[in-house]
């Protein structure tokens, strides 16, 4: 989300916890506070993605577009949900590497490239390789820890 978008969704979320706290009970429905508040967090991001493809030009006819929308489905929704949060996960801890571990856990891990072929490019062994990448997946799922 682009910061103005994820500002909005906020103030909703807000608004949403603000006006349906009276209805949640913990001991009653079973669920925790912060499952119910994760779940109204989804469902804004949902409504937010959902808004912002309307939105969006589109190429193709307008049957094409009639039947992508008949055909997307709660699945894919949750898909579209979950990547925009690691990839705002992802802009988040950035800054918490070095650029080189940056490089290398794009490179092997979003790019696919060969670990032997990134560890000799950059004159490191492969183990080296491998654990700059298990850093930045360590942190990527705390920081989404309890949101996936």
């Amino acid at each position: 989300m682009q910061d103005a978008d994820a500002s909005d969704a906020a103030q909703e979320v807000f608004r949403s916890v603000y006006s349906r706290i009276g209805q949640f009970q913990q001991g009653k429905t079973g669920g925790s506070f912060r499952g119910w508040l994760r779940a109204i967090v989804l469902n804004q991001a949902r409504l937010h993605y959902r808004q912002s493809a309307k939105r969006a030009p589109t190429a193709g006819s307008a049957v094409d577009d009639w039947t992508e929308e008949e055909s997307s489905s709660d699945e894919t929704e949750g898909v579209i949900v979950r990547q925009g949060m690691v990839r705002r996960a992802l802009e988040l801890i950035q800054a918490d590497f070095t650029d080189q571990t940056w490089r290398i856990f794009v490179r092997i891990a979003l790019q696919n490239h060969d670990i032997a072929e990134v560890a000799a490019e950059l004159r490191l062994t492969p183990n080296a390789i491998r654990q700059a990448k298990f850093r930045v997946i360590k942190r990527l799922r705390q920081e989404l820890d309890g949101l996936l």
